[in-house]
């Protein structure tokens, strides 16, 4: 099997950079000598794998400074210099996603899948960014042709969990959200759907029970603390509420983990509650 070189650069990435921190932090290095490797190493990914580089600094400006702005400007480095680099295809379509640009998203994405057809993240991506534009037919067909071929894979069970409760389909929703508990316990999106759905049922000790299980692995996620806030004024409880729809709309314009709950949604809600919705 022939290896590119940027693979050979990447793979070779994860074992001298580790090794050479390794060796600052025991003092076998000293830093001017450790940051003289780091400088040549990069060097030598400049000038062999430099859309490597690019991804990297989009990723940085991306997940790290939350740099929207500058982010796509790197991937797209990255993708004009090597046309076959479906990571940084997948990134610029995972971004748009997160900024709303769905079309965008799904156009980076197939982009991506068509140079890699076994990422399966991108394909999930690809699901969201359909869901997002109404499109549940295919969104589904992406979903079931991902768990056609990994019927194990948890997060595609709790995106299908998504798209059958937008196209209301509420039993088959619960049944993919369960599967998907069952096989990731740690997996709020699906606690998210089924907190929901026990909501809009009237099950609230239920609902109640998902969202705290949900809030338990992510208590900063907008959707969690959105449907507890829900969950909160159906009980009477309107200050708690308030607190929690604040808090998700606080964390709603920060970060990019997919979020199915918008900012419209969270502020008609605080409005309810404050008294200012006519």
């Amino acid at each position: 099997m022939k290896i590119r070189v940027d693979h050979w650069w990447n793979l070779a990435s994860l074992l001298v950079v580790p090794i050479l921190g390794y060796l600052l932090l025991r003092g076998t290095l000293s830093l001017p000598l450790f940051s003289a490797l780091l400088a040549t190493w990069l060097v030598v990914g400049w000038i062999f794998n430099r859309s490597s580089l690019y991804l990297l600094i989009g990723l940085y400006d991306h997940l790290l400074r939350k740099d929207y702005a500058s982010a796509p400007g790197w991937y797209q480095k990255a993708a004009d210099k090597e046309t076959t680099y479906h990571q940084a295809y997948a990134s610029l379509g995972r971004l748009a996603l997160h900024e709303g640009d769905y079309q965008e998203a799904v156009r980076q994405l197939q982009n991506a899948l068509e140079r890699a057809p076994g990422d399966r993240l991108a394909r999930i991506s690809l699901a969201l960014a359909y869901l997002k534009l109404g499109d549940y037919t295919r969104a589904e067909a992406v979903l079931r042709e991902l768990l056609k071929a990994r019927g194990d894979y948890a997060l595609a069970h709790a995106a299908l969990g998504l798209v059958m409760r937008e196209q209301g389909r509420p039993q088959e929703a619960l049944e993919a959200s369960r599967e998907a508990v069952r096989l990731d316990p740690r997996l709020d999106l699906a606690y998210h759907t089924l907190g929901e759905i026990h909501l809009q049922r009237g099950e609230l000790p239920e609902a109640e029970d998902c969202l705290d299980k949900a809030l338990a692995v992510d208590p900063r996620s907008p959707d969690g603390l959105f449907w507890m806030g829900e969950l909160r004024l159906r009980q009477g409880r309107k200050e708690e509420a308030r607190k929690l729809l604040e808090r998700a709309l606080g964390n709603k314009q920060v970060g990019e983990k997919f979020s199915n709950v918008g900012i419209d949604q969270i502020l008609d809600k605080l409005a309810l509650i404050t008294g200012r919705k006519e």
